[in-house]
């Protein structure tokens, strides 16, 4: 049976919980990687990805980088708790 790259990455995730389950470190470098990762994004988002056709665009724009930034702030808060 071929999953391909959707498989793979599930399986992949799987692995990674069960293990990060089992030794805190790895669970503490997979928090670092979302971390990175998730900045480069937000990196990207706000300097790249800001419409600016008219002022409703930039407005509405903005209000869902604020919505993005505010779910990282809450990813973050619940990773430190668990």
């Amino acid at each position: 049976l071929i999953l391909g790259i959707e498989g793979a990455l599930l399986f992949l995730t799987v692995v990674c919980f069960y293990l990060g389950k089992k030794y805190h470190i790895l669970k503490q470098v997979l928090i670092v990687l979302y971390i990175v990762t998730m900045a480069v994004y937000l990196i990207w988002r706000i300097g790249w990805t800001i419409p600016t056709n008219n002022v409703l665009s930039i407005i509405l724009g903005i209000i869902l980088v604020l919505a993005e930034l505010g779910s990282f702030c809450l990813s973050l808060v619940f990773y430190r708790m668990f």
